[in-house]
């Protein structure tokens, strides 16, 4: 797990996401999470990256504004 938390941090951007989805399922193993209850934390984390994105892009245009 250490391992591949490590290689998380040192990878390259564009080959982060294949070392995440490892290191989500070892830790959905851990939690004996079902299919559903990873779909359903899936789902969540894309609609927090959404709204995160949104709060970037609307922080972007108040400066825009303000300058």
């Amino acid at each position: 797990m250490t391992a591949h938390v490590q290689r998380c941090l040192t990878a390259q951007e564009q080959a982060i996401a294949h070392w995440q989805a490892e290191v989500d399922q070892i830790v959905a193993r851990l939690y004996g999470l079902t299919d559903a209850e990873r779909a359903l934390i899936e789902e969540l984390q894309g609609k927090e990256a959404f709204f995160a994105n949104e709060l970037r892009q609307s922080w972007m245009l108040l400066q825009l504004q303000i300058i």
